[in-house]
């Protein structure tokens, strides 16, 4: 479950780091930074916490890429003719947060009883029979 700006803020509190005005505040600041950046293309990085990777992709017309009755290299290399011009894509922008540090290398926890309900299902008794086998 994920903790709020106020949540953090009071146990940062408790644990002796600041008040919890001065807290929220400093995320307030992370905040706007980490929109800034992003918001001219670059990416952010939290020291030791988290790392926010930025991409974008351009949008395309109809036909940029091929038309009709060009060649073109698809698929696994193979050469092909188009039978239509290309299709239209959309700008895609792609925001990806990944753990660095310490945080980075740890391991997501699993409850037991969601670990024996797989265990039981089909699927779980065919990793089972795939462990087994080998």
């Amino acid at each position: 479950m994920a903790m709020t700006k106020n949540e953090i803020a009071s146990e940062l509190e408790s644990a002796g780091l600041g008040r919890r005005r001065q807290i929220a505040g400093i995320l307030d600041g992370l905040m706007e930074l980490a929109a800034d950046e992003i918001a001219n293309g670059e990416d952010f990085t939290i020291p030791g916490i988290v790392s926010l990777k930025y991409s974008y992709t351009p949008a395309e017309k109809k036909g940029s890429r091929y038309k009709k009755g060009e060649t073109y290299v698809g698929f696994g290399g193979v050469e092909q003719v188009a039978e239509t011009d290309s299709k239209p894509r959309k700008a895609r922008i792609r925001l990806q947060a990944r753990p660095v540090g310490s945080v980075g290398k740890l391991k997501p926890g699993t409850k037991p009883e969601a670990q024996s309900a797989f265990l039981r299902s089909k699927a779980g008794k065919y990793v089972i029979s795939r462990k087994n086998s080998s």
